[in-house]
């Protein structure tokens, strides 16, 4: 699985491979409104390059979007890479879910946590997303 999953940043992205990640943020029924409680509408490539752009800027983080089969079906970030503990989080279309591609995003996001200095990973996870929590679970140290 690990072979076909690769990770992008997001402002390395053509627009190209900015439109399947519109779709799946405005009409994906898995993510949007879990995306904060909220629908993101984003209109545009521009729209989401801008935003991308800020929510780095003001979150200290790195944006990279999942391509699965050369195809982009999610995005997975992690925030306030300045400090020891980081945050993650992120999205995979729901038509791909099952397919072990959560799995093996979210170990590839470890690495490259490990490679930047950061420590420990946090994130807060709503209750009824079961996958999310099976995914990560493994990796749980509470104290």
């Amino acid at each position: 699985m690990n072979n076909q999953i690769n990770l992008k940043p997001v402002d390395l992205l053509s627009d190209e491979e900015i439109k399947p990640l519109l779709q799946i943020i405005n009409y994906d029924k898995g993510i949007n409104p879990g995306l904060n409680e909220k629908p993101l509408k984003l209109e545009s490539v521009e729209g989401f390059k801008l935003k991308s752009s800020d929510w780095q800027k003001s979150r200290c983080g790195i944006s990279f979007a999942i391509f699965y089969q050369g195809e982009p079906v999610g995005e997975i970030s992690l925030s306030r890479i300045n400090q020891p503990t980081s945050r993650v989080g992120g999205f995979i279309s729901i038509e791909h879910y099952g397919k072990g591609i959560g799995k093996a995003t979210f170990r590839r996001i470890l690495e490259i946590a490990k490679t930047m200095g950061i420590k420990e990973i946090t994130s807060t996870i709503d209750e009824k997303n079961l996958v999310c929590r099976k995914i990560m679970e493994p990796y749980v140290i509470e104290s």
